[in-house]
């Protein structure tokens, strides 16, 4: 997994704002009578590992399980999931969007994932007969992926129950990464397997991390031993409040230790991951950690922080999908299908590839806003 972060200040003339209903309180949440776009969110298809995971399925079904972990720890509208889904069952790089409003315009927090594993070579070499593969272990792989606790960057995948999925043939000697003949013209099994190159230790307690090596130990943290008590990011470090507490902030956004805020002021109690600071109004005008509202569902509307999924808004004191067309919404259009001009406070279908762009929110999910050309590009 490749994670890369840009943070792009915009001005106040032409930033999209897909923040799940997070406004700067000043504008209106328009009009109460049913937007055409509104609706029941797009469930994210599943990929069954009832019976294993077969190896055509496989690409599919770590999107899946990458995408629900971001979904539920990020509080991501189920629509976004679903990009996030075809983006890297595509290959593609996956980019989500935070924004918020201050004095002098919009702020935008950018994340873009890419994934190269499991490979197509991977693929081809399991279908050739050429790397061991157990559908059944995939199954028990991804199950677990879908319970890990939130680490702020992605699920764990170097773990025992995901690597053992996979087996390399004996060499000479027996050395098990030994060239199996792979697909790819003579790469070695540990070449097509990079997640093999650590695996995470399960542990109960940090007297099952004695170490050494690099996450081996000494430290016990969501079950597996890490190098350090933050697991393995500093950001597991911050301090948190959660539900029901007072707070300041959203919890970091995929991965930033300081989240997008309409103020200069570092937060200093920050919700954990699966909740959100619904109610916030100002840094004296504090929200209340809450689990994040879908479509339907109570929001607090005129808020900072309403309550919402990113990619929702709230209108009339509930959540909604967010407008393709039209009238923005807080700011905001349904995001990787539309921005809103603040110029105009109208939405604005995203660009196709090499199309004029302001900043990533501006161009489909699976696409990046180049700073250097400014224009819509794929991810690196």
């Amino acid at each position: 997994m490749v994670l890369g972060g840009t943070v792009v200040a915009c001005g106040s003339d032409n930033n999209g704002r897909p923040d799940g209903g997070k406004g700067d309180g000043a504008i209106g949440s328009g009009d109460c009578a049913p937007s055409t776009d509104a609706g029941e969110p797009e469930v994210p298809s599943a990929v069954s590992v009832d019976g294993g995971v077969p190896i055509d399925q496989l690409i599919r079904a770590y999107a899946v399980a990458r995408c629900t972990y971001y979904g539920r720890c990020f509080s991501f509208a189920a629509y976004i999931v679903d990009q996030c889904i075809d983006a890297f069952t595509q290959g593609k790089t996956w980019t989500g969007t935070e924004c918020s409003r201050n004095d002098n315009g919009s702020i935008c927090f950018s994340t873009t994932t890419t994934y190269t594993s499991p490979s197509a070579a991977l693929i081809a070499a399991v279908s050739a007969g050429q790397i061991g593969y157990d559908p059944a272990q995939m199954a028990v792989c991804l199950q677990v992926l879908s319970t890990q606790a939130c680490h702020h960057l992605g699920p764990w995948e170097s773990i025992p129950a995901c690597n053992q999925a996979f087996s390399c043939p004996s060499g000479a000697g027996g050395d098990a990464g030994a060239d199996g003949g792979a697909a790819d013209g003579g790469a070695s099994c540990a070449t097509l397997l990079p997640q093999l190159s650590y695996t995470l230790t399960p542990c109960s307690s940090a007297s099952d991390c004695p170490g050494p090596g690099p996450v081996s130990g000494p430290y016990c943290v969501d079950g597996y031993c890490t190098p350090n008590a933050c697991g393995l990011s500093s950001i597991g470090c911050l301090s948190m409040v959660g539900d029901g507490r007072p707070c300041d902030s959203d919890p970091p956004f995929l991965g930033y230790s300081i989240p997008a805020t309409p103020w200069h002021t570092q937060p200093t109690a920050l919700c954990t991951p699966e909740r959100t600071c619904k109610g916030l109004i100002a840094m004296d005008a504090l929200g209340t950690c809450a689990p994040p509202a879908d479509v339907g569902e109570s929001c607090a509307e005129g808020a900072v922080i309403t309550g919402c999924r990113l990619g929702l808004v709230c209108q009339c004191g509930a959540c909604r999908m967010a407008p393709t067309q039209g009238a923005c919404v807080s700011d905001t259009c349904k995001a990787g299908v539309a921005y809103c001009d603040l110029n105009t406070d109208r939405c604005v279908p995203v660009g196709a590839i090499g199309d004029r762009c302001s900043g990533d929110e501006s161009c489909p999910s699976n696409l990046i806003c180049d700073p250097t050309t400014s224009t819509c590009m794929t991810g690196a």
